[in-house]
């Protein structure tokens, strides 16, 4: 008898033992995302464009920057600017164990396309230095053309630092399409 109470006792334990797994939730693994990958910081659409590993980009040398929604993922994940940078428009997001996925203002790209239309190249021999978040006192995103109006209302954007050929070219965008060059 008390052999089979002993027997008893240990399925009772681990079925206890299998319980306790199934109401304990998982850590849910961060969600492995491709470069190409859109997402909405703040609802401003951006685009994966490189993957940074933990030795070049420790976690000590970024701040919390409210969360990132992933277009085709269910959930919204933390992310993170450079610490002291506030203007710093590049955001960061975990990846995996690998380190982090650097993300930036889809409209960059038509920053870079615009460059390579208006110079007659390939937008691959354009080089981006630096994309700070702004706000541009004027509809024409303080970039006024004769003749054209010029709406006194503030603009959300960025500013945009693009290299071709040795030469670096400012480039002023709101948050979704518009571009224009800063000096015409």
């Amino acid at each position: 008898m008390s052999r089979w109470l002993g027997v008893l006792l240990a399925a009772l334990a681990l079925a206890a033992c299998r319980a306790a797994d199934e109401a304990t939730p998982a850590a849910s693994p961060v969600p492995r995302v491709q470069i190409g990958a859109t997402a909405h910081f703040e609802d401003v659409p951006y685009i994966a464009f490189a993957q940074v590993s933990l030795e070049r980009l420790p976690r000590e040398r970024l701040e919390a920057a409210g969360e990132a929604r992933i277009d085709g993922l269910a959930r919204r994940v933390p992310a993170y600017r450079l610490r002291g940078q506030p203007a710093a428009a590049v955001r960061y997001t975990a990846d995996g164990e690998h380190g982090w996925l650097a993300w930036q203002p889809l409209v960059v790209l038509h920053a870079r396309r615009e460059l390579a239309r208006s110079a007659g190249v390939d937008a691959g021999r354009i080089q981006t230095l630096d994309i700070t978040s702004e706000v541009w006192p004027d509809s024409c995103l303080g970039v006024a053309t004769p003749g054209q109006p010029c709406a006194p209302q503030p603009v959300p954007g960025f500013r945009v630092l693009l290299r071709l050929d040795g030469r670096t070219l400012e480039y002023r965008t709101d948050q979704f399409e518009r571009v224009v060059p800063a000096r015409r």
